[in-house]
C-alpha cells in the first residue's frame, strides 16, 4: 500500500492513523511471510505456541495462557488443534488433577526446530537496513507501547487468527 488512490491518503503516511491500523498491516504482512516460510509444514497456525512448546520438555497450559497472554479457552483450542497434527500430548499432572501438562513429540520438536529458524531469518529479514541501534530501539519502544497499552482499560478482545471450531 505505497500508492494512495488519486484524492484518498495513505493510511500508513498519516502520522495521525490509528496505531492499531498500523500493527495489523504489519503483523498481516510478516504472518503471510511466515505462513509462505514453512509452508511445507503441514500446520497453518499457532506457529509460535509450538515453538515455545518445543522449546520444553514440559510446559502447562496455565503458563502458556500465562507467557502468551491469551485466555484459556483460546489455549484449549490451540493445544487442540496442535494435538490432533500430533505435535504435542496434553496430560493431567499426577500431582495437582486441575493442571494439564504439555509435551512436544518428536514430530513436534522437528517443526519447533524448523519454526524457530524460520522466525529468525524472517526477523533478520524485516529488519534488513536497521542498524543494531535502531533494531534494539525498535524492540524497547514497541516493548513500551505494549506496557502503556495494557495500562489502559480495555475490553476482552480474541484475535481472528485463533480459529473455534
Amino acid at each position: 500500500m505505497t500508492e494512495a488512490r488519486k484524492g484518498i491518503p495513505d493510511p500508513l503516511v498519516e502520522s495521525e492513523a490509528p496505531l492499531g491500523y498500523r500493527m495489523s498491516i504489519l503483523a498481516k504482512t510478516y504472518f503471510g511471510a511466515i505462513l509462505n516460510n514453512l509452508e511445507d509444514l503441514d500446520l497453518d497456525r499457532h506457529f509460535f505456541m509450538l515453538k515455545i512448546i518445543g522449546s520444553h520438555d514440559l510446559i502447562t497450559q496455565q503458563c502458556l495462557a500465562n507467557c502468551l497472554d491469551i485466555d484459556k479457552a483460546s489455549i484449549v483450542r490451540m493445544i487442540d488443534y496442535l494435538s490432533e497434527k500430533g505435535l504435542v500430548t496434553r496430560e493431567t499432572n499426577p500431582n495437582d488433577r486441575r493442571e494439564h501438562i504439555i509435551k512436544p513429540t518428536r514430530k513436534g520438536k522437528r517443526y519447533a526446530t524448523r519454526i524457530h529458524e524460520a522466525y529468525l531469518a524472517l526477523n533478520n529479514d524485516a529488519f534488513a537496513g536497521f542498524t543494531k541501534a535502531e533494531r534494539k530501539a525498535y524492540l524497547e519502544m514497541s516493548n513500551r507501547l505494549l506496557i502503556n497499552l495494557k495500562a489502559l482499560p480495555a475490553k476482552d478482545y480474541e484475535l481472528t487468527y485463533i480459529k473455534k471450531k
